[in-house]
Parts: C-alpha cells; sequence; structure tokens
C-alpha cells in the first residue's frame, strides 16, 4: 500500500506549488462529465439560505457581494486536473492550496490496493479537468454540500483491478462535497481511492500574490474581530480498507461513502496550551462506521492556517490534518487515517475519511 502524506506551505506556493487546482492547459484540455445525472441539468449555484424554482434563475452564491468561484483575480479555483502532470505541475492561480501532495501518482492522499500500478489515478490523465462547479450544478441538490456519481471520458488512461483481473477504466466515482470556500472529497477509480481538499490561502498581507483572505496582520496576529472560539460543523466522507490474507495482494479501498459528521472546536489567538501557537483546535466525529473518533487538541499554526494532531476511536489510532480559509476563517477543511493494526484477515484494517466545515 502507497500512503503519501505532506503538509503544504505558504513558501510552498511562491516556489511553486504542485498541489491540486485549476490548470493552465484547459483550452486543450477535455472536461469530465458525469455520466448520468439527475433533472436540472442547467441549474446554476444557489446560495445554501436561498431556494430556486423553475420561474427564477437562481443567483452566484456570494459572500458579501462577492462571488467565491472565482479569487480575487477572477479565476475560478473549484476545479482540479485528474492527475498531476508529471513535469510542469502549473496551474493558474498560485492561490490554491491543498495541506497534502504525492509524488505526482496521484491528486491527493492515495490508498492504492490490488497490482496494477498504472491505473486512472495514477496514470497520465492530467488531460481531464473535473469542474466541480459544474458537477454540483448538475444533479438538483444544493449547491452547498454533498455531491455523488460517475465521471465518464474515453480518453482516461488506466486500469482497474477486479478480482486479479486488469479492466480498461475509462470511469471515475466520485463524492465531494462543495462549502463556500472549499471542496473536499474522494476519487474512486476501481483499484485507487484518492481523498483531496482544496481551498484558497488565508493568511498575513504577505506574499499579496499569494494570500486571497488576509486574517492576521504584520505582527502575526489574528485580527480582532477573528480572535477568541469558533465552531465547525460539516460532512465526513470515508474509504476503509480490509487486512489482506498472507501472500496476497493489498485489498481495493472500498468505494467513497458518507459515514457521518464532524464538530471541530478553534481558538484563534486565546490557546495557552502550546508553547510556539497562541490558537489551537481539537473536535469529534460521529462516525457511522467507527463511532466516536476523537480529535486530541493540537496547535493551529498561522502559516496557512493549518494543524496536525492525533485521532483514535476503539482499536483504531493515527493522526488528522487541515487548514482554516475564508474571508473570517469561515471554513475548515481536513482529512483523518486511522489505523487498527491488530486486525485480521478480512477485518478492518484501515480508515481514511476527509471532513468539511463552516464556522457556526
Amino acid at each position: 500500500m502507497k500512503q503519501i502524506i505532506k503538509i503544504s506551505l505558504v513558501a510552498m506556493a511562491v516556489f511553486g506549488i504542485t498541489a491540486c487546482g485549476s490548470s493552465n492547459k484547459s483550452e486543450n484540455s477535455a472536461t469530465i462529465s458525469p455520466a448520468a445525472t439527475d433533472n436540472q441539468a442547467n441549474a446554476q449555484p444557489v446560495n445554501p439560505n436561498q431556494g430556486s424554482t423553475n420561474n427564477t434563475k437562481p443567483s452566484q452564491p456570494t459572500i458579501a457581494n462577492r462571488n467565491v468561484e472565482t479569487d480575487s483575480n477572477g479565476v475560478e479555483w473549484r476545479n482540479r486536473t485528474l492527475t498531476e502532470n508529471s513535469i510542469t505541475g502549473s496551474y493558474k492561480t498560485l492561490k490554491v492550496v491543498s495541506n497534502f501532495l504525492d509524488d505526482n501518482t496521484c491528486t491527493g492522499y492515495c490508498v492504492q490496493g490490488g497490482n496494477w500500478i498504472i491505473t486512472p489515478l495514477s496514470a497520465e490523465n492530467d488531460h481531464v479537468i473535473i469542474d466541480f462547479k459544474e458537477l454540483g450544478n448538475k444533479d438538483g441538490k444544493p449547491y452547498f454540500g454533498v455531491h455523488q456519481g460517475t465521471l465518464s471520458d474515453p480518453t482516461i488512461q488506466g486500469h482497474s483491478d477486479v478480482s486479479g483481473t486488469k479492466v480498461r477504466k475509462t470511469e471515475i466515482d466520485y463524492l465531494f462535497v462543495n462549502q463556500p470556500n472549499t471542496t473536499y472529497g474522494i476519487l474512486h477509480d476501481g483499484n485507487t481511492a484518492d481523498l483531496f481538499y482544496q481551498g484558497l490561502y488565508a493568511g498575513k498581507p504577505y506574499p499579496q500574490n499569494v494570500i486571497e483572505f488576509v486574517v492576521q496582520n504584520n505582527r502575526n496576529e489574528y485580527l480582532n474581530e477573528l480572535k477568541g472560539q469558533a465552531t465547525y460543523q460539516g460532512e465526513l466522507l470515508a474509504v476503509t480498507r480490509t487486512e489482506r490474507a498472507s501472500g496476497e495482494p493489498d485489498t481495493i479501498p472500498s468505494k467513497p461513502f458518507v459515514d457521518g459528521t464532524v464538530t471541530l472546536t478553534a481558538d484563534f489567538g486565546g490557546s495557552k496550551n502550546f508553547l510556539a501557537a497562541d490558537s489551537s483546535v481539537k473536535g469529534e466525529i460521529h462516525s457511522n462506521t467507527l463511532g466516536k473518533i476523537s480529535l486530541s487538541e493540537t496547535a493551529v499554526h498561522k502559516l496557512a492556517n493549518a494543524f496536525e494532531g492525533k485521532a483514535f476511536a476503539g482499536d483504531f489510532t493515527g493522526e488528522y490534518s487541515g487548514l482554516f480559509t475564508g474571508p473570517k476563517l469561515d471554513d475548515a477543511v481536513g482529512r483523518v487515517n486511522l489505523e487498527n493494526k491488530e486486525a485480521k484477515a478480512g477485518e478492518m484494517k484501515e480508515y481514511h475519511a476527509v471532513f468539511g466545515g463552516t464556522k457556526q
């Protein structure tokens, strides 16, 4: 099994982010589209507090009269390539950030199974663009919320591993959530699960070509209106994998599914529990699969407003990480990775999830 996790900070953006985001090659790229969708295929995104009717065209979602589908330069950010370009890794904007990267085999945190290496999420499929704005408009569900379906593109390269049989694959199962300032989700190609999240950088006013939302002053202090405690609540999306039998290849991760809810409690600027940071976060996940998952208190680092700490649920132990973003740190996104080291063949061995929440 291949598992690769890295923390992405603002400095990485300055020197050329290889994180998830918008591709420079969009004019020459194929856009992946759902194989089958519900009604209202032409619906536009709507404000989460605003309904829509057949007689009224919904407006673009906005925050303080700003279109949240674009950065301050007018560039749409709610999209990504199916796989990274192994040579250039170029993007339209450096303001898109993810906290976990890899070595160009996938676009996020990957859980690979079976014997096949050339699967769609590890092959050269950087010509395929996944547009989460478009997909969020096509299933008739609230734009800010959960979206699930199948993406189809005949140009996808790679195979799946079905009972040890190599099968050409041109479809990807997806499950994702759009929040006002972030998108997070899981892609599954029949052999590999790719967990990801993305949003726009929030930080202090420098460097201005990277920071989208200014939430700290030049003295590295949170703005007065952001100081204090804040609670975030949202959805949990997961995949699992069972322990393999002795001598057998890695089992294939399950298809992604909605598995419960998450609550995070942050203290911006007032925490006294960490010597190197004045901010912290802790939380609890209510998982339909594992029950209560505890997220231990950990420091929030102001560079990228990122965090990383320990997580546990019964016999499962591991860690979680994520970041806060938005004009007033309105969104939180992250992932949790748990393992039962005592699992026997056929029992659940690994639990991988991405989560998000909005400030309450």
